[in-house]
């Protein structure tokens, strides 16, 4: 399981948006935190895929991706994010850190923090 995506539920420390500022590509992220956990879950509700799509963070860390709505395993197109994912010491839209991913047109993606320096 997940905890980090139910635990603390009703814990506004728990939730933090990282991407509300991209109304032309439709791609929305937030990270939430709980059971020990992180875990950053990016949205792209557009038709269109991106190849990299940049998401802010305030901290170093490292990113694995554990789900993919566009797997092949869920009769998508494939287009996954495969091995470590590092945040680079690269400043977007007000964060000092920022990371990035494949997207898939109208795809999720679930990616757990497993290392983070603060």
């Amino acid at each position: 399981t997940m905890p980090a995506l139910y635990a603390k539920e009703y814990d506004p420390a728990a939730f933090c948006w990282l991407e509300v500022d991209a109304p032309e590509e439709c791609v929305y992220a937030y990270k939430r935190s709980g059971g020990g956990q992180t875990v950053a879950v990016v949205l792209n509700l557009s038709d269109q895929s991106y190849l990299p799509f940049y998401v802010g963070l305030d901290t170093p860390c490292a990113l694995r991706e554990v789900l993919n709505s566009d797997a092949l395993c869920w009769s998508g197109g494939g287009m996954v994010n495969d091995g470590l994912i590092v945040a680079e010491q690269i400043a977007h839209k007000g964060h000092r850190y920022r990371f990035g991913l494949r997207l898939a047109p109208f795809s999720a993606s679930i990616l757990e923090i497993i290392s983070e320096n603060q």
